[in-house]
């Protein structure tokens, strides 16, 4: 993730004025543009300093305590050294031609690790992650096919070693197979649309589980997952957006579990329902904009909790008996801070 929010930097920041604000996220990506006095608005926001040579990205939170910082060091407009800072930790990434080549990994002033990265032309061919001491510790190598596709790739992580085999038809990949062996792992096969139509399971040659797709026109609709073993069965039905709208899970013929899930236009899930055995549990939840400010939960149709979110982190919730509320606890940070009881209304009078 933090490559991906780099190479988003790097589309995005060369071409700002010298000093530049941004609503952000905790991975420091940049969004809107905003002016330096709207910054206590927002949990997240980052300024961005050009001065041609060197680009320096601050992540901020809230409160205006510096979170992260990147320094982008170029010379005659390509990147050549990049220096994120995280608290005590800190790597440096140097680059070439654009590529990068080396990580190395500190706390404080002490090297924790290094990544090299090997290429053959201009195609990457082998990534090396070293202890401190230059000792390889894993290693993911790559082999590319006549048309420069990757074809397969090895991983190796200590004393294990895990494999990726990638197989195309009239350039369209149609097979992968992830595993430890060729007898052992997952292979995953495609339609010629490049849509997924099964993932199989195995162990030493063996078929234990497969889930298959289903489509209507190019939009997922349902899946099945069968486990030979268990005699486990996991259906599912999707909305045109790729919203799980309905999921029953049976082993043989019994049914054990059903849940249905509503959306509204934003695929926001505004109501589930779980049913299994005697029990029905419902959840319903509100939004303001794309963020959930309260969730209502039912049990066999009373009422029995309500959370109230300020923010991910910071809620409340109240606790209901025979549609009552009778306990309110307060949480900061998922910790419980305060707690407030009401009489007990409808328990024995």
């Amino acid at each position: 993730m933090r490559l991906i929010s780099f190479l988003l930097f790097l589309l995005t920041a060369f071409s700002l004025p010298a000093e530049s604000w941004f609503i952000s996220n905790s991975s420091g990506m940049l969004f809107e543009k905003i002016h330096a006095v709207r910054t206590g608005e927002y949990e997240w926001y980052a300024r961005v300093d050009d001065s041609g040579d060197q680009v320096v990205k601050t992540l901020y939170d809230r409160t205006g305590s510096e979170v992260k910082r990147w320094d982008i060091f170029k010379e005659n407009g390509s990147v050549i050294r990049e220096v994120y800072t995280e608290g005590k930790s800190r790597t440096i990434s140097e680059f070439d031609n654009q590529r990068i080549m080396k990580e190395t990994f500190y706390s404080g002033d002490k090297v924790t690790g290094i990544s090299t990265y090997v290429y053959d032309g201009n195609f990457l061919r082998e990534i090396q992650e070293k202890d401190a001491s230059g000792k390889i510790k894993n290693k993911v190598t790559l082999k590319r096919d006549a048309n420069s596709r990757i074809s397969s790739a090895d991983f190796t992580y200590g004393q294990e070693t895990f494999s990726n085999y990638y197989i195309f038809s009239r350039g369209r990949l149609i097979m992968e197979w992830h595993g430890i062996d060729s007898q052992t792992g997952t292979s995953v096969r495609y339609n010629q649309d490049g849509c997924l139509l099964n993932t199989t399971r195995w162990e030493e040659g063996r078929k234990v589980g497969e889930e298959k797709f289903e489509y209507t026109g190019k939009y997922l609709s349902g899946s099945v997952a069968y486990a030979n073993r268990t005699g486990e069965k996991t259906t599912k039905k999707y909305d045109s957006a790729g919203n799980i709208t309905y999921q029953e899970d049976a082993v043989g013929a019994d049914v054990v579990h059903k849940m249905f899930c509503f959306y509204d236009k934003d695929s926001h899930l505004i109501d589930k329902t779980d049913v299994q055995d005697n029990l029905i549990e419902r959840s319903k939840y509100r939004y303001q904009g794309d963020k959930m400010v309260q969730e209502d939960q039912y049990k066999n149709g009373k009422l029995v909790r309500v959370i109230e979110y300020a923010s991910a982190e910071n809620y409340t919730v109240d606790t209901y008996i025979d549609n009552v509320p009778v306990l309110r606890n307060y949480y900061i940070k998922h910790r419980k801070v305060k707690k407030e009881e009401w009489e007990k209304q409808g328990i024995g009078g």
